[in-house]
């Protein structure tokens, strides 16, 4: 098993990447932009790629796998507590591979593209949830300084606003965009239950996993 190290800190554009072949010792350091950094990848012999489990992270453990290196992805927490002084690129490479020599720290696993895929789709499902509760509670704040209470229950949210707007005498000019605030309600709820329909069927038909 090769001892050679490197600690990469992604970043958007340019990766601060710290080489070390003995515990402590730094050999070399490269600054590769994002499009070169998987040529220093196959071109380095095979070694333990150490990087922080952020954005991006799990995509570059992926492709160090592939041209043959060894990953450590670490909790981004755990390496804070090796990070010297200000956060810098190169403290954060240094406080990786300090981090990295605390075999009590339990990596992160690296995530498959298919892994990632169901994480994002969880995410989007998240996301339409999050907008309608906003929705939902405007809605009821408008409606309720009409003096109109819509009872416990996100799905009676729509059916009893709607119905309070045609019975009550409410101005044109609210009535039209409280009509259009139900609307977007009903339909991230149709967004969401969809999403939700796409994750069921992943259980029951999950695709082949591909680590690349």
């Amino acid at each position: 098993m090769s001892t050679i190290q490197i600690g990469v800190d992604l970043a958007k554009t340019v990766f601060e990447v710290a080489i070390s072949e003995s515990p402590g010792v730094v050999t070399s350091r490269r600054r590769p932009s994002r499009a070169a950094f998987p040529r220093f990848l196959a071109g380095q012999a095979p070694a333990e790629v150490l990087l922080e489990a952020c954005g991006s992270a799990h995509h570059w453990g992926r492709e160090a796998q592939r041209f043959g290196h060894r990953v450590t992805l670490l909790h981004p927490a755990d390496v804070a507590c090796y990070r010297d002084g200000n956060k810098t690129d190169r403290a954060d490479a240094k406080a990786l591979r300090e981090a990295a020599r605390n075999k009590a720290l339990t990596p992160v696993a690296v995530k498959s593209v298919e892994q990632q895929a169901v994480v994002a789709l969880h995410r989007i499902r998240q996301g339409y949830l999050r907008t309608r509760t906003a929705r939902i509670h405007a809605l009821r704040g408008h409606r309720r300084e009409l003096g109109h209470t819509i009872p416990v229950g996100a799905r009676r949210v729509t059916l009893d606003a709607r119905s309070a707007l045609a019975d009550e005498a409410v101005p044109d000019f609210l009535t039209h965009p409280q009509l259009e605030l139900i609307a977007k309600i009903r339909s991230l709820e149709a967004k969401a239950d969809a999403v939700r329909t796409s994750l069921t069927a992943l259980v029951v038909d999950p695709p082949p996993t591909r680590m690349i």
